[in-house]
């Protein structure tokens, strides 16, 4: 654009005065290759390298391999499985760095063009710039086996729940300890059902869900309970189900009564005014009065475990269920009206804006979150790298959602336009809470496995100078959870030949290479009759499996071994070797 608008001037110029002597444009000095260091990160969706020491990285660079390199396939993940990590190394390259831009699907801000190589690794090493998001410095208190948690509106007061159910109350202006509200578990919950928790807005009430089908309302100042309200449970729904009368054409039959698995709060949910409790679970949805404790109305919709209710206006409710189907009901006793428009496929995930205009819709093993107005029904699709995993929030203002998805990673987008705004990584686990901060600059999250708070800043500028950017003490740990096993796999497969019959290969010749260094060669076998072949003790886990038979092209299968199961057996199909003749076209 730029040469063309000179080239214009130009010719303007030449019509309306006299000639003047040309000089040569000035030569703009190709960008020079040179040497990068750093941590590179691979999911089927995205890359992202962080080089060591280079100011102004921002969310990280994606690279351009040659088509030939023979170490890209050991560092570009190419298939996803919901919960394993991305492909992590340290690495280091020679390459050209292009101009600033949008890559992947929009989070990477510039794009390294790797001309070679030169070291591959799998341990990471110290990197200036690369780490985990840092704990949250106003919120210093540990946590093992977190089994509940949340957030006051203003983030004033975190709640947490232990193994035990045991719920206490923290300042996260002062990090300190601030009440006990006791237990909502009978007995250890390590393997037990157990609700939700949520403050009312105001932060004066705290609702929790117990493993029993009970949810309990305390008032924060002085730790008073409330209310302990159950739920509709199976024994209630076992009674009225023996009230209905055998069918005509099935006499002797009756549906058996729903599990007691069904009883415990699935979603708890106030008012604005604090006034009213919404709670659903697997039988019943339940509106209760916060001065009585009674019921104020039932919904019963049956077994959808995807169904979730929420409050519009003062006395309004929204309430959504199985393919997506949403109905609102002005006020609690007037008939639902359902809304109109496109709908999610399922609803695993829903979280409505603060203003109650939007909610975000998100599916289960899906790759995107819907946003819907609920007046004017579907608005856009973000697109999320990898899946979506669960953690939503919209900022305090609503012209922001944050999305938990990829391999540990959390997305933002602006819900206006759905543009991408940037990306925050490296978590420790999955995420599995997300909090907009008061003043909408910075997101609080909790991630599977670890034990604290950690925090990152949409706005730089806001970051207190004593609160870190990044936790380097966990590098070289990451992810946590289980530790990858050490023991020796074994790795087999079987080769086949093409067509549809797919005809075992047997005779050919096997090599399994290290994947620290894809060249090299561990062990050789051939393929038995069957055309199988097997190689144990292998530790490595990435590997390069080569098979060679006269007549076939050589077949090549990259094998990413996942961190906590094995994978296979798996299959090479070779291909014929094609004579020069044969490539022409047979001409």
């Amino acid at each position: 654009m730029r040469t063309r608008i000179l080239f214009l001037g130009a010719c303007l110029a030449s019509c309306t005065s006299a000639p003047t002597p040309k000089t040569a444009a000035p030569a703009i000095p190709p960008i020079p290759s040179r040497e990068y260091a750093g941590v590179y990160i691979s999911t089927p969706d995205e890359d992202n390298f962080t080089p060591c020491g280079i100011d102004g990285a921002g969310d990280g660079w994606s690279l351009r391999f040659r088509d030939n390199e023979s170490q890209a396939p050991f560092l570009k993940k190419i298939t996803a499985i919901r919960g394993y990590t991305p492909l992590t190394h340290f690495i280091r390259v020679r390459g050209r760095l292009g101009p600033p831009g949008s890559y992947n699907i929009g989070f990477q801000t510039r794009e390294l063009v790797v001309d070679s190589v030169l070291d591959v690794r799998e341990s990471l090493e110290p990197c200036a710039g690369f780490g985990s998001p840092a704990a949250w410095t106003r919120m210093p208190a540990r946590f093992r086996n977190l089994k509940g948690v949340a957030l006051s509106t203003d983030r004033r007061l975190a709640a947490l729940m232990d193994i035990d159910g045991r719920i206490t109350l923290w300042s996260t202006e002062t990090g300190a300890l601030v009440g006990k509200l006791g237990s909502v578990a009978k007995g250890h919950i390590e393997a037990a059902s157990y609700g939700p928790m949520v403050f009312s807005d105001n932060g004066d009430l705290l609702a929790v869900g117990g493993n029993e089908g009970v949810v309990r309302v305390w008032r924060t100042r002085g730790g008073k309970r409330l209310f302990s309200l159950a739920l509709k449970n199976a024994a209630t729904v076992a009674k009225e189900m023996a009230k209905i009368p055998p069918r005509p054409d099935a006499p002797g039959w009756k549906p058996a009564p729903p599990p007691n698995s069904y009883n415990p709060a699935r979603q708890i949910v106030f008012n604005k005014q604090g006034t009213m409790l919404a709670t659903t679970n697997l039988l019943s949805s339940i509106v209760w009065s916060m001065k009585t404790g009674k019921k104020l109305a039932e919904f019963n919709v049956g077994s959808d475990f995807r169904r979730k209710i929420f409050f519009v206006g003062h006395e309004g409710l929204l309430m959504t269920v199985d393919s997506g189907r949403t109905t609102i009901r002005s006020y609690l006793d007037a008939q639902p009206q359902t809304l109109t428009g496109a709908r999610a496929a399922e609803t695993d995930q829903v979280v409505m804006s603060p203003d109650g205009r939007t909610i975000a819709v998100g599916k289960g093993w899906a790759d995107s979150v819907f946003l819907w107005s609920v007046a004017a029904g579907p608005v856009r699709v973000l697109r999320v790298p990898g899946f979506v995993t669960g953690a939503t929030a919209f900022s305090p203002d609503g012209s922001t959602i944050a999305t938990a998805g990829g391999m540990f990673g959390l997305y933002l987008y602006d819900t206006r336009t759905g543009a991408p705004i940037r990306a925050f990584g490296n978590f420790p686990g999955p995420l599995s809470g997300a909090w907009f901060t008061a003043d909408g600059n910075a997101i609080v999250t909790v991630s599977t496995f670890d034990d604290r708070f950690r925090i990152v800043y949409v706005d730089p500028s806001a970051r207190p100078a004593s609160q870190p950017i990044f936790d380097d003490s966990l590098t070289a740990k990451l992810p946590l959870g289980p530790p990858p096993s050490t023991s020796p796999r074994t790795i087999g497969g079987i080769v086949t030949g093409p067509g549809p019959n797919q005809r075992a290969v047997a005779g050919a010749e096997v090599a399994i290479g290290n994947g620290d260094a894809p060249d090299s060669v561990i062990a050789r076998t051939t393929t038995s009759p069957g055309g199988y072949f097997s190689f144990s003790g292998i530790r490595f886990r990435h590997v390069l499996i080569r098979v060679r038979k006269p007549g076939f092209a050589p077949g090549i299968k990259y094998i990413h071994v996942n961190r906590w199961a094995d994978d296979g057996p798996w299959s090479i199909e070779l291909t014929p070797l094609t004579r020069p003749a044969e490539s022409a076209g047979g001409t």
